[in-house]
């Protein structure tokens, strides 16, 4: 069993998309200090013949910070 988190960041558009495989969620860190964590939902890879990944994209703010681990 294995996780995965995919991120790609559009700084044309101003988006950042999570695709998320049963991986920890991301969080985010906004310009007055708050926390809050990216809601998403995924499977797991190497369990199911057709695996459903969560996918979320948010629009960047300037001076948000997102951490992945």
């Amino acid at each position: 069993m294995v996780t995965a988190l995919f991120m790609t960041v559009d700084l044309t558009n101003g988006t950042i998309e999570f695709l998320c495989a049963g991986h920890p969620a991301p969080m985010k860190m906004d310009l007055d200090g708050k926390i809050t964590t990216i809601s998403m939902l995924g499977n797991v890879l190497g369990v199911f013949d057709q695996p459903d990944f969560g996918k979320t994209t948010l629009n960047i703010n300037p001076g948000e910070r997102y951490f992945i681990y």
